[in-house]
């Protein structure tokens, strides 16, 4: 059936699958399960948010999701467009010396708008990326994924692999980017609107053992098929921190920053269905999951 639906998708072109499938997602995502999941991410984030205005969220993130899965397909054409100019291209860093091979950067972002444009955007900016990504649990619908990522035109690490493949593909000469805003159990405690969840710090502990920019990046829709990607300026480690783990957590917690200005900015484009928190925080606000 994904096939099938995927096929069709990459007929209709970009623009069209994307309105299609937000259509039906908009109807049928909020009758789904992991709706309230996503329901009470935005209830942690956004506090004091009416119950009318969040479901109204709700149906909006799950045309977004709808629109992600009509583009993918259509990841290549999205990528390289050159008439259209589908990617705009915004940089307060400055990648000439990414593109000149003459520095290294970790690239860090979230599932915001159509997240998997963070990794595509590498060949429209002229940059060698490795990207870690976590594998379907089917193994058919993995291949048919990995497919229509190789249109992005980046290497793909798989997640159980991640501080080796990181490293590895930095000491190929590449560059690496991931997506932070998701629960890392063994992580370290980093506080992400007002509450500590446990949090991926290994790609700021590379950087700045290997003395590399670690460098967040903002993905937005601007219409249908259309997106605006960012390079924000590089967040240094604070030697006033303390130890390079301390540095680590910092450099984590400000990148945390900026994507909670995004999300009070355009609540409706994170598009998060997994648990964030730890369960008590959840509890506190009264959100049973």
């Amino acid at each position: 059936m994904l096939r099938m639906i995927w096929w069709l998708s990459k007929k209709l072109g970009p623009d069209r699958a994307g309105r299609l499938a937000a259509g039906i997602a908009g109807v049928t995502g909020p009758l789904l399960s992991r709706s309230s999941m996503l329901s009470a991410n935005l209830a942690v984030a956004l506090p004091g948010l009416p119950d009318s205005r969040r479901r109204s969220l709700v149906r909006l993130a799950w045309r977004e999701i709808g629109r992600v899965m009509g583009e993918f397909p259509n990841l290549e054409q999205i990528c390289v467009a050159e008439a259209d100019e589908r990617l705009e291209i915004v940089e307060h860093y400055d990648m000439e010396p990414i593109r000149r091979r003459e520095r290294q950067a970790i690239f860090v972002s979230g599932h915001f708008a159509n997240w998997e444009l963070a990794a595509g955007c590498s060949r429209k900016a002229r940059f060698p990326l490795s990207v870690l990504y976590s594998p379907q649990a089917n193994g058919a619908v993995d291949a048919m994924v990995q497919h229509y990522r190789e249109g992005l035109g980046v290497e793909m690490v798989p997640r159980k692999q991640a501080v080796r493949g990181i490293i590895k593909a930095l000491q190929k000469g590449r560059n690496f980017g991931l997506l932070l805003d998701q629960r890392y159990d063994e992580g370290q405690d980093v506080p992400f609107f007002g509450h500590d969840t446990p949090s991926g710090i290994a790609a700021a502990q590379i950087a700045i053992r290997m003395k590399l920019d670690y460098v967040p990046v903002r993905i937005q829709r601007v219409k249908d098929a259309h997106f605006r990607i960012t390079f924000m300026p590089s967040i240094d480690p604070d030697p006033g921190c303390g130890t390079p783990m301390e540095q680590a957590i910092d450099m984590t917690r400000r990148a945390y920053g900026l994507f909670e200005g995004w999300i009070r900015e355009q609540p409706e484009s994170w598009l998060c269905l997994k648990r964030r928190w730890p369960r008590n925080v959840y509890r506190s606000i009264g959100q049973d999951i």
